[in-house]
């Protein structure tokens, strides 16, 4: 099943872990945010792979979106903080977890 398959068939609150891969600067800022030629700035983009752990909380605009905090004060209603996205393309792997 593709990534993409997948992730449109997770529910919202499913515990998930997201492998993906992102892209790294070596530089350390405000290095990273100076003037420099595109061949220098290409020699220092290196791949990252990452692991994330959360909530799935939609699939829109080929984008994951999750959230890591989860508050049942009110069960019939939770409440949700620290949302992040990682877009699909970057992801090679999604495993669903439980509670």
């Amino acid at each position: 099943m593709t990534v993409i398959a997948q992730v449109k068939k997770i529910k919202a609150g499913q515990p998930i872990l997201v492998e993906w891969v992102d892209a790294a600067d070596e530089c350390p800022s405000p290095e990273g945010l100076v003037w420099k030629t595109l061949s220098e700035a290409q020699k220092q983009i290196q791949t990252v792979n990452v692991r994330t752990i959360g909530f799935f909380s939609m699939y829109k605009g080929k984008t994951l979106f999750y959230f890591t905090n989860v508050d049942y004060s009110t069960p019939s209603e939770p409440s949700i903080a620290i949302e992040g996205q990682i877009p699909i393309g970057c992801v090679t792997k999604i495993t669903l977890l439980t509670e």
